[in-house]
């Protein structure tokens, strides 16, 4: 579902986006 993959790659994201910030 491409939703849903959007969603997973938005999620890892924001977790590696704390990392980055």
């Amino acid at each position: 579902y491409l939703d849903y993959n959007l969603y997973e790659v938005y999620s890892k994201m924001k977790e590696e986006g704390k990392k980055f910030t």
